[in-house]
């Protein structure tokens, strides 16, 4: 082999290696992409889990309102830890007098009124025979 044929082949072998370097950064850029979007899913996925286990917890969980505090750094309102340095004033109820009222209850109908604007027909019958 002369020279010149060693040179066209060392030529072909340095591109050789840069397309094969070009085409392992592409492929790198690629996987790092699809890292990333792994992250991505793994997160949304723990948290959809998350979420699954707590509305679990709310259906299926026991129903006493004196649970554990299931989210985290919510106070709690009805623990007796709280201070309070105020003292209490009394108020004094305001006394109304209301007018009394009697209830009075309608007078029964009589016959009279219930019947006074039927029409009126006499019919005389002799039931007499001789």
């Amino acid at each position: 082999m002369s020279a010149d044929a060693k040179d066209i082949q060392l030529m072909e072998l340095k591109d050789t290696i840069l397309q094969l370097n070009e085409t392992i950064r592409i492929q790198n850029a690629a996987m790092d992409d699809l890292r990333k979007m792994i992250a991505g899913l793994q997160q949304t996925l723990n948290n959809k889990q998350a979420e699954i286990d707590y509305l679990k917890s709310k259906m299926f969980g026991s129903s006493s309102e004196k649970g554990k505090v299931l989210i985290p750094g919510q106070m709690n309102l009805l623990t007796e830890d709280l201070e309070d340095d105020r003292t209490p004033v009394e108020i004094e109820p305001e006394i109304i007098k209301v007018a009394e009222h009697k209830r009075e209850r309608k007078a029964k109908a009589t016959y009279e009124v219930m019947f006074a604007n039927l029409p009126v027909r006499q019919v005389k019958v002799d039931t007499l025979s001789e």
